[in-house]
């Protein structure tokens, strides 16, 4: 039956899309609506704590913004207009489009088939000039551009090396439009602007992609991301008090109804896995269906969309509360597309109540896994993903992606958790979700301490064998006030103290073995004694761009664990591996921990013993160690955290 339901799907996915392109071929692939209405979302302004955006900052990110500017994926504020300025990839660079975008929108001509100039215009001519466009299109790193020609299936991954399709799908989720809104309230005299240039560059977006058509349309989890910050924007502007035209909210409403249709007839769902790209439609509709209204779909989107939602929390994280996905940094993306969308859902009147057990167990992870830096460790990809971002990190323009203070703030907001010192530094995040929970949730702490019964297991005819030690460098006690803390389902052992942070991976391959998001990490570890980075994560630095370096950064080599010449598990394309290995742990204690891996004909067994001048690390392997920990300098990627 299963067999049969698939067929059937398939069948009609395809029915679907032939009779869809074919339309879209002909017309545009836009209708505008005028009876189509939107309300800002119910959050109440005299609830919303804006003590943390400091002005002095606010004005520097104004400055980046207004100047199409953006800071995306680590990359460094970049001029993201019709300019050939891309200073290219590991060498590789594409001349870029290089024009000035007119008053009457005339340059539309050059980038847009003939059926798309009529809707394009009116959202372009309503734009206040003087106004340079965006290129949304463009690779800003590489300078490669995907063409508005190309239809949304299959999803254009170029051919030609250096290119990564990311990075214009992150200038698309507009995630910088709330911010706005947040400029809004502490720069006074930048107000008349920041309007303008928050209606400008939604005109410009709608102007330059037509729905289904171009890199802009190729993933519905941009779309859904795109979704919610424009409705979050929209509605904290509106609760300020600021006025738009009738004329403008009308666009927007399109907008916003073609993307929610557009979601909600392309999800990202299988039978065999779901992950946070299904979670980010889900929150695009939820998101996009509350602002709706006088459209009878937005009903049964909203529905549809929280149900699933509350289904899916349970199906994408454990128990104890950690994500599925085998990836730290996913864990906090996964974490505030769930508690955004479900607090709204909540205060929508649609979500009863919610899994209280599971999201304080993802703000206990984020706060164990979180290193005296105030980065998390990175187990797994990472691509800085979030659904929202509110509070400036970092200091003056340079943000600190890894910090995950901004998403902690925001679960707490759930909980009668008032003291922490997340809460302090971005309150507003706080704020914005109590606003929608109302009355804090009294919920206890789960449990830091999980006690393991040793399993008796041998190394003896594990031949190969090597130690080293890393000593306190001032001779204090690591284990003074040491705490542990164990996250058996994710993977995740940690050990700290005032003077230590040990945190070891055992991570599954996640997303039901597909690994998409999943490094060959097992056994590796991260450490800083008194503040200071020992052994760290490489991080991720590429998707597709390059096919080498993407399986560089995730190769066992690149990590602090053994190589014996033999991947812990075998790579199968860029977002999918093949799940070969077998973690078990066998000790987990304040002062000692054993664990193993098994991979191949490869047996590795990893020992750690803290004491309190210095962490012992003893590898036993049946095969020959040809590089450790000791000998990792020499890889490539290793030192050179990219994020």
């Amino acid at each position: 039956m299963n067999k049969f339901m698939k067929v059937i799907r398939k069948i009609k996915r395809v029915t679907y899309l032939s009779g869809i392109y074919f339309h879209d071929l002909l017309w545009d692939s836009r209708k505008m609506q005028t009876k189509i209405e939107i309300k800002p979302l119910p959050l109440v302004m005299e609830n919303l704590d804006f003590s943390g955006i400091n002005p002095e900052r606010a004005d520097k990110f104004w400055k980046k913004y207004q100047s199409h500017q953006f800071d995306l994926l680590g990359s460094g504020w970049t001029d993201c207009g019709f300019k050939n300025n891309a200073r290219g990839f590991e060498g590789i660079r594409y001349p870029s489009t290089e024009l000035v975008t007119d008053e009457n929108g005339e340059f539309l001509k050059r980038n847009l088939p003939a059926r798309f100039l009529n809707y394009s215009q009116q959202y372009w001519n309503r734009i206040i000039q003087p106004y340079e466009g965006i290129n949304w299109q463009r690779d800003f790193k590489s300078g490669y551009e995907w063409s508005i020609k190309d239809w949304f299936v299959p999803v254009k991954l170029p051919e030609e090396p250096g290119a990564d399709i990311k990075l214009p799908w992150e200038l698309g989720r507009l995630q910088h439009l709330p911010r706005l809104a947040l400029l809004y309230h502490v720069l006074i005299k930048e107000r008349e602007e920041i309007i303008k240039e928050f209606q400008n560059q939604i005109l410009d977006f709608f102007a330059q992609n037509p729905i289904r058509w171009g890199v802009q349309s190729m993933c519905c989890m941009d779309m859904g991301i795109r979704t919610a910050n424009i409705v979050l924007a929209f509605s904290l502007f509106k609760i300020q008090g600021v006025q738009f035209s009738d004329e403008f909210e009308t666009l927007m409403a399109n907008a916003i109804f073609h993307m929610c249709n557009h979601i909600f007839d392309n999800l990202e769902w299988s039978d065999s896995f779901t992950n946070n790209h299904y979670l980010a439609d889900l929150a695009g509709l939820i998101y996009g269906s509350v602002c709706l209204c006088g459209v009878g779909e937005s009903k049964s989107w909203l529905t549809f969309a929280v149900r699933e939602m509350e289904k899916e929390f349970e199906k994408q994280f454990n128990q104890e509360g950690t994500n599925k996905e085998g990836s730290t940094a996913y864990h906090r993306l996964s974490s505030e597309l769930i508690l955004y969308s479900l607090a709204l859902g909540k205060q929508a009147g649609v979500v009863k109540t919610m899994d209280y057990r599971r999201l304080m167990g993802a703000l206990c992870f984020l706060q164990s896994i979180t290193r005296p830096d105030e980065r998390i460790t990175l187990i797994g990809d990472n691509d800085s993903g979030m659904l929202f971002r509110l509070s400036f990190t970092g200091i003056d323009t340079e943000e600190q992606l890894g910090d995950v203070g901004p998403t902690m703030s925001a679960l707490a907001g759930v909980f009668d958790l008032n003291g922490l010192k997340c809460i302090r530094q971005y309150p507003f995040e706080h704020s914005l979700i109590r606003n929608m929970v109302g009355k804090e949730k009294k919920y206890a702490f789960i449990p830091k301490e999980i006690p393991f019964t040793p399993s008796e297991f041998s190394t003896e005819k594990l031949t190969f064998r090597n130690s080293y030690e890393i000593k306190a460098p001032d001779g204090g006690d690591l284990t003074k006030d040491l705490e542990i803390m164990a996250y058996p389902q994710f993977g995740v052992y940690i050990w700290r103290s005032p003077k230590l942070y040990l945190c070891l991976s055992v991570a599954d391959n996640g997303q039901n073995g597909n690994g998409g998001h999943a490094h060959n990490d097992k056994l590796s570890y991260e450490l800083f004694i008194d503040g200071i980075a020992i052994c760290e994560d490489p991080g991720t630095y590429v998707y597709t761009a390059s096919e080498s370096l993407r399986n560089l950064y995730r190769s066992t080599l690149a990590h602090n664990t053994v190589w014996t010449g033999t991947e812990q598990n075998s790579f199968k394309n860029t977002f999918s591996i093949k799940s070969e290995t077998k973690c078990k742990v066998f000790m987990f204690r304040p002062d000692e921990f054993w664990g193993e891996v098994r991979y191949g004909e490869v047996i590795h067994v990893r020992k750690l013993v803290i004491s309190k001048d210095a962490v012992t690390v003893t590898d036993f392997c049946n095969k020959e160690i040809i590089c450790h920990n000791e000998e990792l300098s020499r890889c490539y990627c290793y030192g050179k955290r990219k994020e």
